[in-house]
């Protein structure tokens, strides 16, 4: 065919991949790799458009027999099938924000001070090299139970979920020990004599309750002693949402796998992935894509909001940015007796009455749009934050008290980066049976998950 300008280059170019596709489809059947033909109306965009056709070309030619898979999750890592992998690839990498809390003031025992065992007069505490010491004295009759708690840790909140731990062992065996969050106890374990990590995850029933251990009296007996250390909880209905938890304690320890972590009430933390690593089924490290610094370093990487969440689009090679942020200090308030106090804010409304406001805050819960009447009434309700009409709405329970915080939000339109200057290599090597991983700038003590696109060839 003769040509003389580019769309007519470009048209030729797409009847011959059309050709290419239906030829292979006839000798190994569909796909599932659909060609597309960009509206181009430069030269640069022929030469993407025909590079994109050669790239699925060759995808089609790998297959040979074997299965196109497209894979979409929220995790630190996901797993590499098995067989022979001929092609994989990365399509996009999300953020993860999570309201990072960690509520034992002094759970890594520095301060004997802070702790208080109820029923004081029948027991003593103490502390050597950061271990808690707690002992039955002498000193009165009767079994009466051990509660410990510590004085400056924040309280329950009726309906979250908490995940308490803490490592126990005790100078004989210490039987139906349990921890307590919400009015609500754990399993009963047994502590022995030897050092052993506990941890569960407690549905709180009960506001303004303490986060303890329990050991009943008929256990821990005159002269026996009870030893902690490295005791945490965390809010996670706070950190990543009301029906977002983690259920079992396996599950809490694998995206915080550290013992111990410094006390935080609450604050905003993005996982922002540095590279993609992949290991083979050894756990020996094959190959890394490193998300540049210039990427790291764009407004808003790493962060989300409710389901939404900033993104590299690797395929396209560019960065959007879905998720806004603002002090909410820096708004303009005004209080109503009937909705609490509203500002406006340019972010995006919620597509009907029953969706719920796409945002996070350290210091506030997201409510659906169609609760902000009645959950703001009268401004009684302290924690809420819900959108409509270009405002935002919060519930602070006092028309003294002025909403603060950060809140990140589903901006109204979403903001594109191009990213191709600096996104160059996004090959990598994988192994069948073997895994990719998401580290993020907080280091390995933090495997929060991502969300991820992935696409691979397998036979």
């Amino acid at each position: 065919m003769s040509v003389t300008t580019i769309d007519g280059l470009l048209e030729a170019w797409a009847t011959q991949a059309e050709a290419m596709q239906a030829n292979y489809e006839s000798i190994y059947g569909p796909s599932g790799i659909t060609p597309t033909l960009p509206s181009v109306t430069t030269k640069d965009g022929m030469l993407e458009a025909i590079a994109k056709e050669t790239e699925k070309a060759v995808k089609n030619v790998a297959i040979d027999n074997g299965a196109y898979y497209d894979i979409t999750s929220e995790a630190y890592s996901v797993s590499i099938p098995s067989g022979i992998v001929k092609w994989y690839g990365v399509n996009k990498l999300g953020g993860k924000t999570i309201v990072w809390n960690q509520l034992m003031y002094d759970g890594d025992m520095k301060d004997v001070s802070q702790w208080y065992a109820y029923n004081s007069t029948w027991y003593g505490c103490s502390i050597t090299d950061s271990v808690l010491t707690v002992e039955r004295l002498e000193t009165g009759t009767g079994l009466a139970n051990l509660s410990l708690l510590c004085h400056d840790s924040p309280l329950s909140i009726v309906g979250h979920k908490y995940y308490v731990a803490a490592t126990l062992y005790g100078s004989t065996a210490l039987n139906s020990a349990r921890f307590f969050a919400g009015g609500v106890s754990s399993a009963t374990f047994t502590i022995t004599t030897s050092p052993k990590r506990f941890g569960y995850v407690i549905s709180a029933t009960q506001s303004n309750q303490g986060l303890n251990i329990y050991v009943p009296g008929t256990s821990l007996t005159s002269g026996k002693k009870l030893y902690v250390s490295n005791f945490v909880a965390y809010d996670l209905t706070a950190m990543f949402g009301a029906g977002n938890e983690p259920a079992t304690a396996e599950e809490v320890q694998a995206i915080l796998p550290k013992e111990y972590y410094e006390f935080n009430p609450g604050t905003l933390l993005s996982a922002g992935v540095t590279e993609v690593v992949s290991k083979d089924s050894t756990d020996v490290e094959v190959g890394a894509i490193v998300i540049p610094d210039e990427v790291q370093a764009l407004e808003g990487y790493g962060r989300s909001a409710g389901s939404i969440y900033n993104y590299v689009d690797f395929e396209n090679k560019k960065f959007v940015q879905n998720v806004g942020a603002v002090d909410l200090s820096t708004l303009t308030w005004g209080y109503g007796p009937t909705v609490g106090w509203s500002a406006t804010l340019n972010a995006k409304n919620p597509a009907d009455d029953d969706a719920v406001f796409n945002g996070v805050s350290d210091n506030y819960t997201a409510v659906s749009r169609n609760t902000q009447a009645t959950a703001f009434a009268g401004g009684t309700d302290a924690g809420m934050v819900s959108v409509s009409g270009g405002k935002v709405y919060v519930g602070t329970g006092d028309i003294g008290i002025v909403p603060s915080g950060t809140l990140y939000y589903e901006l109204d339109e979403p903001v594109e980066t191009d990213i191709s200057a600096y996104l160059t290599n996004t090959d990598i090597d994988v192994e069948a049976g073997g895994s990719l991983t998401f580290p993020n700038q907080h280091g390995d003590d933090y495997h929060i998950p991502v969300y991820n696109e992935m696409e691979y060839i397998a036979v």
